[in-house]
């Protein structure tokens, strides 16, 4: 797929979920393991899988790799930064996955989408999130 981000991926620093600080506007959306997000009240608590974090990293890449308008800028240590667009006006969010081990064949993730402009984005960063965890959860 053509780049056709305005971000630099070498220039995309990653969220730390641990100290997060939310925003408090309607245009992100964050999921965390429970009391992952010490600093963050997230608004949904993530699943843990029967899968070991390098699978479950493996199949985001993949899954992130087959949508549209999407710009993988950072992967590295378990860590994503993606970089969606509107099909529309090509508004740009930021997408944070940070797959979490809890064994060795299990683990979690947290989960943070949020709007680069804007205040209010009609909850696409809300429905963006709950499709990927609709996609995991039907793979997994």
């Amino acid at each position: 797929m053509l780049n056709t981000s305005v971000l630099i991926p070498s220039q995309v620093k990653t969220i730390n979920f641990k100290d997060i600080k939310r925003r408090n506007r309607p245009n992100e959306y964050l999921v965390c393991p429970k009391d992952f997000c010490r600093r963050a009240i997230p608004d949904e608590l993530s699943e843990t899988y029967d899968v070991s974090s390098g699978e479950l990293f493996t199949w985001f890449i993949s899954l992130i790799e087959s949508m549209p308008r999407t710009t993988i800028l950072s992967k590295k240590n378990r860590h994503l930064v993606v970089e969606f667009r509107s099909k529309l006006f090509q508004f740009s969010d930021l997408v944070d996955v940070l797959v979490i081990p809890v064994e060795a064949d299990r683990s979690t993730l947290a989960i943070y989408s949020r709007s680069k402009l804007g205040y209010y984005d009609f909850n696409a960063n809300q429905k963006r999130v709950k499709e990927l965890l609709r996609r995991l959860d039907k793979y997994f």
